[in-house]
């Protein structure tokens, strides 16, 4: 998954709540654009490139774990950022 913004974060939890899905990982978008600039040398964006440059990005190793809290630490995070935004 690339995540970009704040939308990434449902999905993330509804695939780490399913039983079809072992376990979720994250590329840097900025490496995803990057690596389709080299590889076809075109500035054009689609879905289809992107999940192909997503995909080997993953083959490769080049991703990282998603980390998403649960317990008494998702629940600090969720009040500390209810508290600190205005």
């Amino acid at each position: 998954m690339e995540p970009s913004g704040h939308y990434w974060k449902a999905l993330a939890w509804q695939m780490k709540i399913s039983e079809e899905v072992d376990y979720v990982v994250g590329v840097n978008p900025y490496h995803v654009k990057k690596s389709k600039e080299f590889d076809d040398n075109s500035p054009g964006k689609s879905d289809r490139k992107d999940a192909g440059v997503i995909a080997r990005l993953i083959r490769d190793g080049r991703y990282f774990d998603i980390y998403l809290p649960e317990g008494v630490y998702g629940e600090s995070n969720n009040y500390s950022k209810r508290t600190t935004s205005k």
